[in-house]
């Protein structure tokens, strides 16, 4: 090759080399047409949003314990507000989206807009102000967007602000109390003048007085819904309306070295409580209530009358045969309707029923209301030494299960319909199979 022309592809090469190293890189992000700084020092929010008879001012203030409600109300938020507003920790970068200015009411910035104004402690003036509007999903991705109004321009921000546009209701945390469930070790529940106080050795659950056997499962409801106590809603009325002042029931429970005061109420179908000392009234479920708020009926053990199994001689059975079953050593046998031996592992299963009779639960009711002062049915367990008479009643409303109780005692109950069927055989079910 000559030499001129390797000159000549040297320059090229050079001017190439040159060209590259000194020209601009491509712009590969679209820079925001809008920008909301990020307030340093926030300490205050401020939503003035719009209502059919006028506007209602919500006011978020921030406080060495954190974020709080202060208007309308007093009071705790959510702890998915506070996640939301870390937003506004950072910069609110906008879209690059023409929005025409005659749309602003499509998207939620005209007379339905919520003003939003960012404080800091010690100014008195809006540090930010913006409009917050519609919020959408983007096409494909689902991201948030929120519509915003900012020097009276529209934009779409990159950020989901609906939640600055929700009821006052559902800001508020509606945690009542929360606590570890282990460290509950007592408790006394007052309803009205009657006390009941519990407490927990390392058996397990016992009434303080041993006055009577406690039902583990309710107690275990109660300590579960206690230990993890929400609301529905909240209430506006006095807490004399709602039955508070005086409460209706009053739980003081014990968790570790310190203590919890709730106040529980019904008015209605409707269930209230409050923490003493808080002057929030909150709404809670009727689940919640009726978990919470026992009597001696939903305290006292299921199990009203419990044998040993060993001990039972002879057991008369309901039902149209009216079976009796005898024990002779330690075998069973049939005496009524005829003398004649049974399936020995059949009889066990009768047995372990009758031997742990647990009721549904307990009931405050007439006997003759529920077909239980002259009864047409009834089971009779004679053991070595006495006998006992199990009186059934007539079927609950509305089931096939029925009303019981033993005749020595005054508790009335619900007995299930496959309870009964166990206490009702036919001569058949002892039967070789």
């Amino acid at each position: 090759m000559k030499k001129g022309t390797l000159i000549a592809i040297g320059v090229l090469l050079g001017l190439l080399a040159v060209f590259f190293l000194t020209r601009e890189s491509p712009q590969t992000k679209v820079a925001a047409p809008h920008v909301i700084k990020s307030v340093e020092g926030l300490a205050r929010i401020e939503l003035t949003r719009p209502l059919e008879d006028g506007k209602e001012l919500v006011v978020l203030e921030k406080s060495d314990d954190g974020w709080q409600m202060t208007k309308p109300v007093e009071s705790p938020l959510a702890a998915s507000v506070l996640e939301k507003l870390e937003v506004f920790n950072s910069d609110i970068r906008t879209d690059d989206l023409r929005i025409s200015a005659d749309k602003v009411a499509e998207y939620g910035l005209g007379e339905d807009v919520v003003t939003v104004a960012l404080f800091t402690s010690d100014g008195s003036a809006a540090a930010r102000e913006f409009g917050v509007g519609q919020t959408v999903s983007v096409e494909n991705t689902g991201a948030k967007r929120t519509f915003i109004l900012s020097n009276e321009k529209p934009y779409r921000a990159q950020a989901a602000l609906d939640f600055l546009k929700e009821p006052v209701a559902d800001l508020r945390s509606k945690e009542i109390f929360r606590s570890e469930r282990e460290l509950l070790t007592e408790f006394v529940l007052n309803k009205g003048e009657t006390r009941f106080a519990l407490r927990k050795p390392e058996s397990g659950w016992e009434m303080e007085d041993k006055s009577m056997p406690v039902e583990n499962s309710v107690v275990s409801s109660f300590v579960n819904t206690l230990t993890n106590l929400n609301a529905v809603g909240f209430s506006d009325r006095p807490a004399a309306e709602v039955g508070l002042e005086p409460p209706q029931y009053l739980i003081n429970a014990k968790f570790g070295d310190s203590f919890a005061r709730i106040a529980l109420s019904q008015v209605g179908d409707e269930y209230f409580a409050q923490r003493l000392g808080n002057p929030t009234i909150y709404k809670i479920s009727k689940f919640n209530a009726d978990s919470l708020m026992l009597d001696e009926l939903k305290l006292r053990n299921r199990v009203a009358q419990e044998f040993d199994t060993k001990d039972i001689k002879t057991i008369e059975f309901a039902g149209e045969d009216r079976v009796v079953l005898s024990k002779s050593g330690e075998e069973w046998t049939t005496l009524r309707p005829e003398r004649k031996s049974v399936n020995q592992d059949k009889v066990k299963g009768h047995l372990t029923t009758i031997s742990r009779l647990r009721a549904s639960r307990f009931e405050n009711v007439e006997l003759g209301d529920v077909g239980l002062s002259r009864p047409e049915k009834s089971v009779i367990v004679r053991t070595n030494s006495d006998a006992f008479e199990l009186l059934i009643g007539s079927e609950v409303e509305g089931s096939e299960d029925v009303w019981a109780k033993w005749k020595h005692q005054d508790l009335i109950w619900v007995m299930p319909k496959f309870v009964l069927d166990k206490l009702a055989p036919k001569i058949g079910d002892f039967e070789e199979s």
